[in-house]
């Protein structure tokens, strides 16, 4: 991402952390904490979107511990960077996979292993799929469709909507 002209490199450094590390000299600009469970490192790549990003820190489903997503605002005021949370859910988290943003849609699995959609601008849950998929998987956009490969040897197309979760094929 690039900040009021700083290019920037956004990840996870340590468990529950994020922060932006400069292309020009390494150096952390600005660092927060991301959530989710403490005990279980289960990280995604942070989506990045302008100067906002999207995190999702999961829980190993049925394990406890907490998952969630959280969209922070990072910005500069005065001579630092700050990383201002939006809005944080517990509902949607990346269990072994990093969610997909498409139009201002986050599309992923929940930690109950079901496909979910959320508002990006917002973090409003706009529709879970009823099937559980397996433990994990990944969500790849092509175009008029999202295309899910899981880990319980499933091809899956749906449409990619806010509205309902539409199937179109699986495999």
């Amino acid at each position: 991402m690039t900040v009021e002209g700083t290019r920037q490199v956004v990840t996870p450094t340590k468990a529950n952390t994020l922060a932006g590390v400069s292309l020009a000299d390494g150096k952390l600009p600005w660092e927060v904490k991301a959530g989710g469970s403490s005990w279980f490192g289960n990280y995604s790549t942070p989506l990045v979107d302008g100067a906002t990003v999207y995190y999702s820190a999961g829980a190993k489903a049925g394990k406890g511990g907490t998952a969630n997503t959280t969209a922070f605002k990072v910005e500069k005021k005065s001579d630092k960077f700050v990383a201002t949370e939006l809005w944080k859910k517990d509902f949607a988290a990346a269990n072994y996979h990093t969610p997909l943003l498409k139009d201002g849609l986050i599309f992923g699995f929940t930690p109950a292993l079901n496909f979910f959609c959320m508002d990006a601008k917002t973090g409003a849950q706009l529709w879970t799929d009823k099937t559980k998929r397996g433990d994990c998987g990944s969500i790849l956009d092509v175009g008029s469709v999202l295309v899910a490969l899981t880990s319980d040897s499933k091809l899956v197309v749906f449409k990619a909507s806010n509205k309902e979760y539409r199937e179109i094929a699986k495999y």
